[in-house]
């Protein structure tokens, strides 16, 4: 008799074992490659809020009738500036991170970019304004669809981010420019 759940259950595990590259296995940080994208960026999001709390900065996430409003312009306002959080993980081909859905479009409404690099042991980030970004000071940004510029991806390398344990400099440095261009 056939067993098709038993053939699905060995295919999904035979697929995980390969989605899981061998950089990541027994890493500090593997197991967010179980994730989806979207909670992956969750957990960016949520990781620089609690930082930047715990570091002493006032930090909310946009709401809409009381609650997290998830399809915002910005994720996370940060001492009264907005940031668009993006998250990726390390590739085991190369070693870069890949920043997607990155819009750069007058009516997409924010200060900053803030990119959150999750490699297996090590957590980088660097953070634009959104005017560096859409003049391509952060890198070259790249479609992410055909025949529009709408949504564009980073391609950022680790050496070309910076160590999370710089954040709080970095942090300040940019309220402090964002606050002067105000």
């Amino acid at each position: 008799m056939i067993d098709e759940k038993k053939i699905l259950l060995d295919v999904i595990e035979e697929l995980e074992e390969l989605e899981q590259s061998a950089i990541w296995k027994n890493t500090t940080f593997g197991n967010i490659k179980k994730l989806s994208t979207t909670r992956r960026g969750k957990v960016g999001e949520h990781f620089i809020a609690a930082l930047a709390k715990q570091i002493g900065f006032e930090c909310k996430f946009p709401q809409k009738g009381g609650k997290n409003a998830y399809n915002s312009d910005w994720d996370l306002e940060i001492e009264n500036f907005t940031f668009e959080i993006k998250t990726a993980t390390q590739s085991g081909r190369g070693g870069a991170f890949q920043f997607n859905r990155i819009f750069t479009t007058p009516n997409v409404k924010y200060d900053c970019l803030l990119c959150v690099g999750i490699a297996p042991d090590n957590i980088y980030f660097n953070m634009w304004t959104k005017g560096v970004v859409a003049t391509g000071g952060a890198g070259t940004l790249t479609s992410m669809e055909a025949k529009t510029n709408n949504s564009f991806k980073l391609i950022k390398r680790a050496e070309k981010l910076i160590p999370i344990k710089r954040f709080e400099e970095t942090l300040l440095n940019m309220l402090a420019h964002l606050e002067n261009e105000n």
